[in-house]
């Protein structure tokens, strides 16, 4: 849930959880960037992704994502 808009994706069926939440969290992280608010929170209850997020040395193209991400949103005074 993003403002009053909701998004869903499918994704294939041999996905796995982790790659299912870290996927969620680099959408999240990319509409954060097009949006103008200032604020975010992101909820996940993966510690594995969480874990994966904090390490600087992550090789995960998907986590490198996110960091990038994240780091723009900082860069752009978002608090996330």
């Amino acid at each position: 849930i993003f403002g009053n808009n909701t998004y869903t994706y499918r994704l294939p069926s041999i996905t796995s959880i982790y790659t299912a939440e870290a996927f969620a969290i680099a959408e999240a992280t990319r509409l954060i960037l097009e949006s103008e608010e200032r604020n975010f929170t992101i909820s996940c209850d993966s510690l594995s992704v969480i874990s994966s997020i904090k390490n600087m040395y992550s090789t995960n193209p998907l986590i490198q994502n996110i960091q990038d991400n994240i780091h723009d949103a900082r860069l752009q005074g978002k608090a996330v």
